[in-house]
């Protein structure tokens, strides 16, 4: 890699624009590993460097392929009077390059040392990915950086187990982590400029498998089965405090909550059980004492979210031939309807994209496969919720995979829509974007769309965790790299 010359003078403003100037024989590969490596920056911290264009206004930094720096490095970052430039050695081969920018960028962005954990960017360690070292270097080199908009920030959040979990609760919003030992992490997130958390519990499950966040009054609640037993608990912010409700045993084999929601001053909890022939099951259990529950539901099914309102709630699901909507009244009748939409290539162990939400004039059924880009159903919220159209969504354009995740959230300019899509292979390194897009709720029609993260070699799992905010969204997934699981937030704005 190679090391920076630190100076007080020639400093990178990181929130205005960067443009690298290429001098020198660069191949087209080349090129694409600098945008990839500048790109990289720009996804996790919110800077905007681009290659350089004459038209366009910002600082421009030289980076030059050069015989001199070979013998020490494979590049190097030098800082004068002006902007600061990168010597790149004219034998580092297209392979090793995007290593090699993307560490030398940090230095650009004013860090003036080399990183100490290993899998840290700023370590001279090639294939690592950003830590929370690099967050802390960066942020320290450039104090007051807000971002793009002061929102295009990415936060790590710390090492989970499995799948985080994303609630909003009114402008609030809370993470649940799953830690080793059964203990889940809840915490309170503004994941804007400075520290994300603001607020956070410990809560014991013991043996819990699985768990489903819920939104309510002033924070979140958290669901899980132990021992075939219902555990509900609650966080409240405003005290802050952690209220444990009444346990429900239940009855037959249960092992694990998909899908939690308040409705009607009940709780209704899915709970899939069945082994070979998966079954999902609703209980709607009575909080506010005696812990008390009856089963509303149950239906042959794989996967499942509960969604809805304060007057009619319904349960999607989705099984290897058809997806299904059921309408759960408040006096527990229900209504239900099939929409044919067959897995065709069924990979043991990985399970298909699916989600759903409640539209203004519509529910809206998602899901995709390996292979696939997301496909949205339209389902009526009139009696009978005939299928009105279905379309498939454009996300990752010339991509060659997507990995089947779906999801949706509300937001001010329409609904959301995201998935995790494989956007190419370069020297045999596989790019993989984590992606959000505005629909039009009617026309299902794409508004706008944008690059989350882009990880290179690794797969940045993507849970049914994104929520539109007055300004934006905020989006939260797993990053995996080999055993390696961390959770990630990230705000963005829809300038």
């Amino acid at each position: 890699m190679g090391v920076a010359t630190a100076c007080a003078c020639g400093r990178v403003d990181p929130d205005l624009p960067v443009m690298l100037v290429m001098n020198g024989p660069w191949t087209p590969g080349d090129l694409e590993e600098v945008e990839d490596a500048a790109n990289s920056w720009n996804l996790e911290f919110g800077t905007r460097i681009s290659l350089d264009d004459s038209g366009a206004d910002g600082q421009r930094v030289p980076v030059t392929k050069s015989d001199l720096v070979c013998p020490f490095a494979g590049a190097l970052t030098s800082h004068g009077s002006d902007m600061p430039w990168v010597d790149v050695c004219s034998l580092t081969s297209m392979f090793d390059m995007f290593d090699t920018l993307r560490h030398e960028l940090g230095h650009v962005l004013n860090i003036d040392r080399h990183g100490d954990d290993p899998q840290s960017v700023m370590h001279d360690n090639p294939g690592s990915w950003f830590s929370q070292e690099d967050a802390d270097l960066f942020h320290a080199a450039n104090p007051g950086y807000v971002g793009q908009s002061g929102c295009a920030i990415t936060h790590r959040l710390g090492p989970v187990i499995a799948s985080p979990y994303l609630v909003q609760s009114g402008t609030r919003l809370s993470a649940v982590l799953p830690q080793a030992d059964g203990v889940l992490r809840v915490i309170r997130i503004q994941p804007t400029t400075g520290a994300p958390v603001e607020g956070e519990h410990a809560i014991s499950t013991g043996s819990a498998s699985g768990f489903a966040g819920f939104s309510v009054e002033g924070g979140v609640g958290v669901a899980w089965i132990e021992r075939s037993t219902l555990r509900v608990a609650t966080v409240d912010w405003a005290a802050p405090a952690v209220h444990w409700r009444p346990t429900v045993r239940l009855a037959g084999r249960w092992p694990r909550v998909v899908s939690a929601r308040i409705f009607e001053q009940q709780l209704l909890v899915a709970v899939i059980g069945g082994g070979s022939a998966p079954q999902i099951a609703v209980h709607s259990v009575d909080l506010r004492g005696g812990g008390q529950s009856r089963i509303v539901v149950s239906e042959s099914a794989s996967q499942a979210r509960l969604l809805g309102g304060d007057k009619q709630v319904f349960l999607a699901t989705r099984s290897d031939a058809a997806l299904g909507l059921i309408r759960i009244a408040p006096d527990g009748s229900v209504e239900r309807r099939l929409y044919p939409a067959p897995v065709e290539r069924a990979i043991p162990g990985l399970a298909p994209g699916f989600d759903a939400i409640v539209g203004p004039d519509a529910v809206l059924l998602g899901y995709n496969e390996m292979g696939k880009a997301p496909e949205v159903i339209r389902a009526s919220l009139g009696p009978g919720l005939a299928e009105l159209g279905r379309t498939v969504i454009p996300l990752g354009p010339g991509s060659w995979d997507v990995v089947p995740a779906v999801l949706f959230a509300e937001s001010p300019d329409g609904l959301l829509i995201g998935t995790v899509a494989a956007t190419g292979q370069r020297q045999f390194a596989s790019n993989y974007d984590v992606q959000v897009a505005v629909l039009d709720p009617s026309r299902l029609s794409v508004r706008k769309a944008w690059r989350l993260v882009s990880a290179r070699d690794r797969l940045p799992a993507l849970t049914p965790v994104v929520v539109g905010t007055p300004n934006g969204y905020v989006a939260l997934w797993e990053d995996r790299l080999g055993f390696k699981r961390d959770a990630v937030v990230r705000c963005g704005t829809w300038d």
